[in-house]
């Protein structure tokens, strides 16, 4: 059930995924790290509900759509990142801890 809200609530961010994850595959390898490997649409949306998740997501595309889909659904205003690179499978926890697993 809350998979379908989150669906519906969060059409453009699937619609930026699904455009975003071809541009920039870290998008899929951050994916990955907080679904035991699984990525895709249903893996998207399962994870579109984690405030830390959609931190990450944002960082990876375009400011002004960034903007945008925090409208819709926010983001962890006190988790910032703010660096010149970040590689893929980047995995962030509430509390302000941050683990980078990236290879």
């Amino acid at each position: 059930m809350v998979n379908l809200i989150f669906s519906i609530i969060g059409w453009p961010h699937i619609l930026a995924y699904l455009f975003f994850r071809r541009k920039d595959e870290r998008i899929d390898m951050d994916l990955a790290t907080y679904n035991d490997g699984k990525t895709g649409v249903t893996a998207f949306v399962s994870t579109l509900k984690r405030n830390e998740y959609r931190n990450v997501f944002y960082f990876r595309i375009p400011l002004t759509l960034r903007l945008f889909l925090n409208l819709i659904l926010r983001r962890v205003p006190d988790c910032k990142l703010q660096c010149a690179h970040i590689g893929g499978g980047i995995y962030t926890m509430a509390g302000g801890q941050l683990s980078l697993l990236n290879e």
